[in-house]
């Protein structure tokens, strides 16, 4: 008989953006984005710095979530 294994993840309300825990926002796959990022994300311009460290951060999260 084949044998399956069941993984249990616990989605947290901590953003992978500012580190903050907050009760209003977005989970993409195992990732959570809080309402005020996710809100700073869509209206920032992607010729910017700041939209550069936006795709960072969601890099670093992606990377760890499946490395």
């Amino acid at each position: 008989m084949l044998k399956t294994r069941v993984m249990h993840i616990r989605l947290t309300n901590v953003c992978v953006i500012c580190k903050e825990n907050k009760q209003e926002g977005i989970h993409i796959v195992h990732a959570f984005f809080c309402a005020n990022c996710e809100e700073e994300i869509v209206k920032s311009d992607v010729k910017t710095r700041v939209y550069d460290n936006y795709v960072k951060k969601v890099k670093t999260a992606s990377t760890f979530l499946y490395d």
